[in-house]
């Protein structure tokens, strides 16, 4: 009999150690299995990395899921070879209109209200003002292409 009591006493011993007591001392990790790792914010810095960056740079050609965009008439307005499209690539159906109509309905009809209060010459100096602005836009776009272009050359030689 004290064969099976002696057991027993000794497993309620160790059982009255775990009975989760507070304490100022942190807890005894046996596998602590990631549970204290360092942690980088996003955009924070990082002494890890050559360029002091706690994330890196998507892979180049990386397409997040949903935005692969291949179709550049549906999502640029463009043709294959890079020209603005005379028509919309979207098939104007009814249902299409009746679901447009509470977003674009005021717009319209606000813009039309503007625009019979200009006269034809003014309209034409609009137009021609906005003509000017889109190429000098185009101007901008280039430049800024070819800056970003010149920069990422001189990041890969030095990288």
């Amino acid at each position: 009999m004290r064969e099976r009591v002696a057991p027993l006493l000794l497993a309620a011993l160790a059982l009255a150690g775990c009975r989760g007591m507070t304490s100022t001392r942190p807890p005894i990790h046996v596998n602590p299995n990631m549970d204290h790792q360092p942690k980088a914010r996003p955009q924070s810095e990082s002494d890890f990395f050559y360029d002091g960056a706690s994330m890196r740079p998507p892979v180049p050609g990386t397409v997040a899921r949903g935005e692969l965009r291949e179709d550049p008439a549906f999502f640029e307005g463009k043709d294959a070879a890079g020209n603005d499209l005379a028509h919309s690539p979207v098939e104007t159906t009814p249902e299409l209109m009746r679901r447009s109509a509470p977003v674009y309905g005021p717009l319209v009809e606000e813009g039309s209200r503007e625009m019979a209060t200009y006269s034809l010459d003014e309209l034409e100096v609009i137009l021609d003002f906005l003509e000017r602005n889109r190429r000098l836009l185009a101007k901008h776009t280039a430049r800024i292409h070819e800056l970003i272009a010149e920069r990422e050359a001189g990041a890969s030689k030095t990288g």
